[in-house]
């Protein structure tokens, strides 16, 4: 880095250093991925072999080894491996992107987000499996006197991620829910 770099990454807001990705882990790197909206099987995938590298390229991103194995393929047809495969790839990009919106006093009871539209993810890790689990937030179990959830601009109810087994909980972007829901709709065929 030369001095002038340096001194303008030196200059930057606090914000550019910070990480305020909502998932700890990256899903590209597990091994396995399973996702339940409202207890409903939605997608399915898991890691294939890396990538192939030809002479001179740059390696390709973990998750283009990622393969989709539900919705079968006769529950989508007409649709071509790379954009099969993709049903599963691009949510887990989003996951690896999804920004927290606030941070939000732990819960340890379910009932923090509502059952309606309630997404369900597994996701084997190296670290062994973790489960997260994204809704609506039902702010009537929000702690009294907790830090209420922050407003959107796509004029959706506070949405939430939450971990059960450690009780995080974290607003996030609704987009999640509206992904799951598409796949649903497609595969009814509306």
């Amino acid at each position: 880095m030369t001095e002038l770099e340096a001194l303008r990454s030196l200059n930057a807001p606090l914000g550019d250093f910070l990480d305020v990705g909502a998932v700890s882990f990256l899903l590209a790197d597990g091994d396995s991925l399973s996702v339940w909206r409202e207890g409903e099987l939605v997608l399915r995938g898991f890691r294939g072999e890396a990538p192939e590298v030809l002479a001179g390229s740059r390696p390709r991103p973990v998750v283009e080894s990622w393969l989709t194995t539900f919705p079968t393929r006769e529950l989508r047809p007409g649709m071509t491996d790379l954009s099969y495969n993709g049903l599963v790839r691009y949510l887990i990009t989003d996951m690896d992107r999804l920004e927290t919106l606030a941070v939000l006093p732990p819960v340890d009871d379910r009932r923090i987000l509502l059952d309606k539209e309630r997404v369900v993810m597994e996701i084997d890790t190296p670290e062994g499996m973790q489960m997260l689990e994204i809704g609506y937030l039902d702010e009537e179990y929000l702690r009294l006197g907790s830090r209420k959830p922050v407003g959107t601009d796509d004029s959706m109810e506070p949405v939430a991620i939450w971990r059960p087994e450690t009780g995080q909980l974290l607003q996030v972007p609704g987009f999640v829910l509206v992904t799951v829901r598409n796949h649903v709709l497609a595969v009814e065929g509306r």
